[in-house]
């Protein structure tokens, strides 16, 4: 059986962009990380935990943009910014693929946190 190759993505975030995104989500997972273990340690009830979803999805997001080379909020305006300022992009066609791939950050980043966050519940 042939398997079918993904096609590369279309990137509109320039590498300083990506690396922007990527430390920023790193710190955002950290710092949910870092309240999960002060609520865990505090004994808070596992419903107020329901708060570290916004650190681990804002995190995610930003990690899961960079790994993606997709900006959510430029690809919904059909933009890229190359590191040089926010260009629209003219191939109806690309932006239609960037908006899926965004829509694909958003589903993995929502994803991702929400199983920490539901771990951090069950713990």
């Amino acid at each position: 059986m042939l398997m079918e190759e993904t096609p590369a993505p279309i990137a509109n975030i320039g590498p300083k962009g990506r690396r922007n995104r990527m430390m920023l989500g790193i710190t955002l997972i950290a710092i949910g990380i870092g309240l999960s273990i002060f609520f865990v340690v505090l004994q808070v009830q596992p419903v107020l935990r329901l708060v570290t979803f916004v650190p681990f999805w804002s995190g995610f997001l930003g990690v899961f943009q960079s790994r993606s080379q997709t900006d959510v909020a430029l690809a919904s305006k059909g933009q890229r910014n190359m590191d040089d300022g926010p260009q629209d992009i003219a191939i109806d066609e690309d932006k239609a693929k960037l908006r899926a791939q965004a829509l694909r950050v958003y589903i993995e980043a929502a994803t991702a946190g929400a199983a920490l966050t539901g771990l951090v519940m069950l713990v």
